[in-house]
């Protein structure tokens, strides 16, 4: 499944953090995500932003470069990682909880954090995606694992990877130019 399925799976793990959801339980919590998922529309950035604990994720998604990074340059490649998330999984919201049926996995503790799984299946494809969301304290999620792929690890790793090999300077470029071409690929 490409990349862009996967980060919309992340969107998901936005709705599970809301308080409102949280206090329901989690797959109550879920069903109700699903439902507000599918059915958000125009206001939906927003309401997905209230969902998801940008500083974090990218707190958590910086953290092997930060060290190497200025104070404005890690505010760029924040920015511009949340712009990225943004821009490739809003549009697409919904499209996973259409085309794929969803079971419920289980709850657990990933350290301070609770975690909750769901599987989808995709019939067309015969293809299983298994989805791990972990919530803050107050509700909100902080990162979602793809297939046990971590997204905030997906992006230590990377940022680590260019920065062993080009500058700060290049990183925030690059970050700079991934962003506008998610942006204008999603409008």
């Amino acid at each position: 499944m490409p990349r862009i399925a996967r980060i919309s799976s992340l969107l998901v793990a936005l709705a599970l953090l809301s308080p409102g959801f949280a206090l329901a339980g989690p797959a109550e919590s879920t069903r109700k995500l699903i439902e507000t998922f599918k059915a958000t529309g125009p206001k939906q950035a927003a309401a997905l932003d209230k969902l998801f604990d940008f500083d974090g994720f990218t707190a958590a998604a910086v953290d092997s470069v930060k060290d190497k990074l200025s104070p404005e340059q890690l505010k760029s490649v924040r920015a511009d990682i949340v712009g990225i998330v943004r821009a490739r999984a809003y549009p697409r919201g919904g499209e996973l909880f259409v085309e794929g049926k969803v079971t419920e996995g289980a709850v657990g503790k990933q350290g301070a954090l609770q975690t909750f799984d769901i599987s989808i299946y995709f019939a067309k494809q015969d293809l299983t995606m298994d989805l791990q969301f972990a919530f803050d304290a107050k509700g909100r999620v902080v990162d979602v694992s793809f297939d046990d792929d971590s997204l905030t690890k997906d992006f230590r790793v990377q940022l680590a990877r260019f920065l062993s090999k080009k500058t700060p300077a290049e990183l925030v470029a690059k970050l700079s130019d991934k962003r506008k071409e998610a942006e204008k690929a999603a409008k």
